[in-house]
């Protein structure tokens, strides 16, 4: 067989067929009719539209053939490719090119082949257009001509899809973009007017097309209409050319133009188009327009915009780079295969189908209909969605979808364009938890450049014992204790002015006359010029944890030494000290949870609320707590704690304190738990493996007896098949046709297939429905009787057979020279050609968990076969190469594993290509007394 050469222009050929986006399409009615027509025209069985990919042939068509496509390597439309010319060939069992070719010697049997090459307007052949026949013909002129116009067919349809679907995706953006697109033709006569031109000039489309471009044009300005048409005369661009133009209304709108020629097939100027954007404000707001601009290509830049479109039945049609970032698909495993839902949470789709159905008054079914109901009313739909990415994870975006229309105002398709706001959202909720915390526990005041109060929050009001009255308007000064010397607000004053945040503790002085601390902040507002104009202050009340620190400092003595977890706490339950070992477990220090409850900052989400109440309730009888609760560290890791509780009097009976004793367990507690976790998997593991089992031996059984009695009472109807067969060609031979002779021929043939598949499949439900029970059996012995039965193969081949002295095992004697005769003989069929096959059988001893096994590994030096492929030589009817090449009907390895397994064993395999295979037999030596082990 010769195998078709590659074109020397084969890679700009590829890209040439890449560009048509054609390869593993769904059929299309215009090219089967192509196809159809093809057939009629030749009178053949078999037409075909073959397009030639890298190792393959493609078939966008087909007549009389189920296939869809066949390797380049043994195409007859590969050489019609190379050689870019009508490929002719009336007999193929009579060319050398291809008298061996499978196509030939099997299915589909093809004797003639004629392919007219399907050739591109730059020269590129994709493939061809050919007609075949299972007998050996030829075509006359007018058929060929017939085909050759017919080819020409093909290229036109191909390029009119290419075509269209620019068509549709030009006319989407010209629908949704927001300048007004315009085309005119040299007389000035507009030949069409998007919305967007709508919204600028006031006019519908059907007040314009038609009409001249000079209604839009002052009086003033129409001498730049003349100069600009004798410029796209001339194939020149005029690019933002900023004049003005006239409303329906009669006002005066300056505008941007952008004019481009519109340029014929024959090279000539037949019109031109206009891009129209309005800058009536934009010499008033420049900076305005400007961050407008910036923003706008942010936006278009941004990979958060995936631009996704469809068809109208949803099926993905275009899928950017954005999509394939932001969802981890790729564009080739998207388009053309699967429509939005694939990456959308089902409970939104039917949320939003229940919203729609109020919304629009008409029920929506939970389908693509959810994504695309509105946008048929005209309406934009813009709602947030999850997204689901490839791996699984799920992220929020902003979906706008919008209707792709036709000139005619017919929906094509659909655009979706979604950003990514999972920033937004974080951001939201991060601007909303700061807001409200601040609101609930900061005290917050905003001053003006010279420190006077314009804002103080309720905190504000309710520390510093004045109304807010009485605060705005007035300068800091007012709360000065006097506790601070004069340069400690002038630092403060000179690191603001500057420009940068001041943090400090400041005792000061509320209006009733008494001191309260607040750890405050300050931070510049800065203007555009990196100088302040106000200054927020956000202080925190710790008079608390003062007064509570010169207290503790003194139980700090005594307790920081210690390696348990010391916390003394108010009342309340307030933290007012806790020792070094507390931030070592915690991670929090002292400074952080003054004031705090530990439950605030300690507990999480797999905290006890058992416990939790347990402590609460013995805390407000003011009685001791003792017991274990699971803490979480500041970085998030949970630890577990022995936790000792114990309320502190004073000598009148009044609750001081509580003071918490802690020592972490968590060590213990992880390996209780990993104790209990592993008990119980190990018992559900049970559990499952006992029904497993005894399903799939159910399934086994029942399979077998399927086999059995299945391929035994074939048997009988396929003997008179035979029988009959034979009668037929020994009385009547002679009185049929060659047709007649053929068909009888391959009946036989076929029945006599048949018959070694049903003797294989009745030899694979014997393994164990007619098994014998085991006994002594001398391998070596067993071995000589397969040699000496494979005694002609072996001389035919002109093969060599080493083996070593194999053990006496507990085993089915017959089925022992079963498996080794099955392997042996495949060794002697599998040979490569021109080498003499050697075959050795070798044997080792080895103990496998206490047992002691025999290990037999058959070894040749044939074809091979790839590592990947060792699990599926097993299975039963599989084969990797084809009955034409190597006889067999794939049950034998498949019979000899199974015996392999009966005796308790294995049988694997270890092969490379044209380096020979080794098949390695283990089983044990001895098998348990008395043991038949019969499968039912």
């Amino acid at each position: 067989m010769q195998k078709p050469e590659i074109p020397i222009n084969e890679s700009d050929r590829q890209a040439a067929l890449d560009r048509y986006e054609i390869l593993d399409t769904l059929p299309e009615q215009v090219y089967d009719d192509l196809t159809q027509l093809a057939a009629d025209i030749c009178g053949t069985p078999i037409a075909l539209i073959s397009l030639i990919d890298r190792d393959r042939q493609w078939f966008k068509s087909r007549v009389g053939l189920d296939a869809t496509e066949t390797s380049r390597e043994i195409s007859f439309c590969g050489h019609a490719v190379f050689d870019n010319t009508i490929l002719n060939v009336p007999d193929a069992t009579q060319d050398p090119r291809f008298a061996d070719n499978p196509l030939v010697v099997n299915d589909p049997s093809i004797r003639f082949y004629a392919g007219i090459p399907l050739t591109t307007s730059d020269q590129y052949t994709l493939g061809t257009l050919c007609v075949i026949d299972r007998q050996p013909r030829d075509l006359t002129p007018q058929q060929i001509n017939q085909l050759e116009s017919l080819s020409r067919l093909v290229i036109s349809q191909l390029e009119l899809r290419k075509n269209e679907a620019t068509s549709r995706l030009l006319t989407s953006v010209v629908e949704s973009s927001n300048d007004a697109i315009i085309t005119k033709n040299l007389d000035g006569i507009i030949t069409s007017w998007n919305p967007a031109a709508t919204e600028l000039f006031g006019y519908s489309a059907d007040e314009m097309v038609g009409k001249s471009i000079f209604t839009l044009i002052p009086p003033d300005r129409l001498t730049e209409e003349k100069l600009i048409v004798e410029r796209l005369k001339l194939q020149e661009k005029v690019e933002h050319f900023e004049t003005v133009r006239l409303h329906k209304d009669g006002s005066r709108l300056e505008v941007s133009v952008t004019i481009s020629p519109l340029i014929s097939k024959t090279g000539e100027v037949v019109g031109a188009s206009k891009i129209v954007r309005d800058i009536t404000n934009r010499k008033a707001a420049e900076e305005k327009l400007s961050n407008l601009l910036m923003l706008q290509k942010a936006i278009l830049d941004n990979p958060n915009f995936a631009i996704i479109s469809t068809d109208l039945d949803g099926t993905i049609q275009s899928f950017n780079a954005a999509a394939e970032n932001m969802l981890g698909y790729t564009s080739s495993e998207i388009v053309g295969k699967t429509s939005p839902a694939l990456f959308h949470v089902g409970e939104e789709i039917v949320t939003r189908a229940q919203i729609l159905s109020e919304e629009l008054q008409r029920p929506i079914e939970t389908s693509f209909e959810v994504f695309i109901a509105k946008t048929k009313f005209r309406q934009v739909d813009e709602a947030e969605w999850t997204y689901i990415r490839k791996d699984g994870s799920q992220f929020p975006v902003l979906l706008t979808i919008t209707a792709i229309r036709t000139e005619n105002d017919e929906i094509r398709g659909f655009m979706g364009i979604a950003k990514d706001i999972t920033a937004q959202k974080q951001a939201e909720k991060q601007s909303l938890d700061i807001t409200d915390a601040l609101n609930k526990t900061a005290i917050v005041a905003i001053t003006d450049i010279q420190g006077t109060i314009i804002f103080a929050n309720d905190k504000f009001c309710e520390i510093s014992k004045y109304s807010r009255e009485e605060l705005i308007g007035q300068n800091h000064r007012i709360l000065n204790s006097g506790h601070h010397p004069r340069q400690f607000f002038t630092g403060m004053w000179k690191a603001i002015a500057s420009g940068q945040t001041w943090r400090a503790e400041i005792k000061n002085l509320a209006k009733d006359g008494s001191f309260y601390w607040v750890d405050t902040t300050i931070v510049p507002f800065l203007n555009e010029h990196g100088k302040p104009y106000k200054y927020l202050t956000i202080r925190k009340d710790i008079t608390d944890r003062k007064a509570a620190e010169i207290e503790l400092q003194k139980l700090s003595l005594i307790a920081s030494k210690t390696d348990n977890v010391a916390i003394v706490t108010n009342p309340q339950g307030k933290i007012e000290w806790v020792n070094e070992s507390f931030y070592r477990v915690t991670g929090y220090t002292l400074a952080e949870v003054v004031g705090k409850k530990p439950r605030d900052i300690l507990q999480g989400v797999k905290t006890s609320k058992e416990t939790v109440a347990e402590i609460r309730y013995a805390l407000a009888r003011q009685e001791p707590f003792s017991g274990e609760i699971l803490n979480y560290h500041k970085n998030g890791k949970p630890y577990w704690l022995l936790l000792q509780i114990n309320p502190v009097f004073d000598d009148d009976g009044n609750l001081q304190h509580f003071i918490a004793i802690e020592n972490e367990i968590t060590t213990r507690k992880e390996m209780e738990c990993d104790l209990k976790l592993e008990s119980e998997e190990r018992r559900i593991t049970s559990q499952k493996l006992s029904v497993l089992t005894e399903r799939l031996e159910i399934s086994n059984r029942e399979l077998l007896d399927f086999a059995y009695v299945a391929s035994h009472d074939l048997q009988e109807p396929l003997r008179k098949i035979q029988a009959f067969g034979d009668r037929l060609k020994s009385t009547c031979n002679d009185g049929l046709n060659e047709k007649g002779q053929d068909y009888l021929e391959r009946m036989l043939n076929a029945a006599g297939r048949a018959q070694v598949l049903i003797n294989d499949l009745l030899s694979f439900s014997r393994v164990t429905t007619q098994a014998k029970p085991f006994a002594p059996v001398n391998l070596s012995e067993i071995l000589d009787g397969v040699l000496s039965d494979l005694e002609i193969r072996i001389e035919q081949t002109g093969a060599a057979v080493e083996i070593d002295r194999l053990p006496v095992i507990d085993a089915d004697a017959m089925q022992m020279r079963q498996i080794l005769q099955n392997l042996i003989g495949n060794a002697l069929k599998f040979r490569q050609e021109g080498l003499a096959p050697l075959v050795q059988v070798r044997s080792r001893m080895l103990t496998n968990h206490g047992e002691e096994c025999c290990e037999i590994h058959v070894i040749d030096n044939g074809i091979g076969f790839e590592q990947k492929y060792t699990d599926r030589i097993f299975q039963i009817f599989q084969r990797l190469h084809g009955r034409g090449t190597y006889e067999g009907t794939g049950i034998g390895l498949a019979i000899c594993r199974k015996i392999a397994e009966r005796h308790g064993g294995s049988l694997v395999a270890e092969s490379k290509p044209n380096q020979g295979a080794t098949f390695i037999f283990t089983t044990p030596i001895h098998q348990a007394k008395g043991n038949i082990n019969y499968d039912h």
